[in-house]
C-alpha cells in the first residue's frame, strides 16, 4: 500500500551532473540529505530508476491536500467480544483510509502502476500504538500524511481520532520500499515522484526513525490543548 502524490508538471530536466567534468570527484550525500533519483551520488550496485510516469497515473486537478481526512464507521464484525475495534483490524481501516485519500486528492492508480511500470511501495514495517478504544457504532476520523521520504521508500502516519477530531485514539507510523517487481529489489522514486513527494511531504513533522513514542507524546498534548478550547472535560 503506498502513497505519493498529486498533479504538477513535469519538472525541468537537470544539469549534466558534475561526474561529467573529467577529474571530478563523485559527490557524496550528507547524513540524511534527500538525493534525487538518478543523481551522480548513486554507486554502481545501488537501486536502479525507473521510468518516468505518464501523467495517466496523477490525473487530480484539485488543490493539493497534504494532510487528507475521512469518516469511517466501526463495524461489529470487526469488533472483540467487549464491543472493541479488533487490534488486528485497525490496520484495515487505517490502509483502507489511505487508499481512499490517495484515489480522491492524488487519483493515484497503484493497479496501473504496478502492472505498466512494473513497480510498487510495499509495506516494510509498521509502528501502532493503541490509545483509546474505538466502540462499535461509532464514527471515527482518519488522517493520513507522508512524514517522510528518500530515494526508495517513504514514510506515512495515520492517526485514528474521535468523531471530533479532538482525542487521538489510535497512531500508526507505516514505511513503505519502492520495489522493482521485475527484481524484486528496491528501485529509485523518479525525478518526478521525487518532486510529487516532495510537494506532499509535511515538514512541520520532524521525523526520526526511533521517535515513534515522542511523536505520541506532542499529539496527545496537542489534543489536549484543542479539547481545553473546545471547552471539552478530560475523561
Amino acid at each position: 500500500m503506498c502513497w505519493p502524490t498529486a498533479t504538477r508538471s513535469p519538472p525541468n530536466r537537470l544539469p549534466p551532473p558534475p561526474s561529467a567534468v573529467p577529474g571530478r570527484p563523485l559527490p557524496r550525500a550528507a547524513p540524511g540529505r534527500r538525493l534525487r533519483a538518478g543523481s551522480s551520488a548513486m554507486r554502481k550496485g545501488e537501486p536502479r530508476t525507473l521510468p518516468h510516469f505518464s501523467a495517466a497515473f496523477f490525473m487530480s486537478d484539485t488543490p493539493l491536500v497534504k494532510t487528507p481526512e475521512s469518516r469511517h464507521r466501526i463495524y461489529f464484525q470487526d469488533c472483540d467480544q467487549l464491543g472493541h475495534l479488533n487490534n488486528a483490524r485497525y490496520l484495515d481501516y487505517f490502509l483502507n483510509a489511505r487508499e481512499d485519500h490517495t484515489t480522491k486528492h492524488y487519483a493515484l492508480n497503484l493497479g496501473q502502476l504496478a502492472r505498466e511500470q512494473r513497480a510498487a511501495w510495499v509495506i516494510t514495517k509498521h509502528q501502532i500504538s493503541y490509545l483509546k478504544p474505538a466502540n462499535h457504532a461509532d464514527e471515527v476520523l482518519i488522517r493520513t500524511q507522508l512524514i517522510h521520504f528518500d530515494n526508495t521508500s517513504l514514510v506515512v502516519e495515520m492517526q485514528m481520532l474521535d468523531h471530533d477530531g479532538l482525542r487521538l485514539k489510535a497512531l500508526l507510523w507505516s514505511e513503505m520500499a519502492f520495489l522493482d517487481l521485475t527484481t524484486g529489489r528496491r528501485a529509485d522514486h523518479s525525478d518526478a515522484l521525487m518532486d510529487m513527494l516532495e510537494g506532499l511531504d509535511v515538514n512541520e513533522i520532524e521525523y526520526e526513525p526511533d521517535g515513534f513514542d515522542e511523536r505520541i507524546r506532542t499529539l496527545r498534548q496537542h489534543f489536549k490543548a484543542q479539547r481545553k478550547r473546545a471547552g471539552q472535560p478530560e475523561e
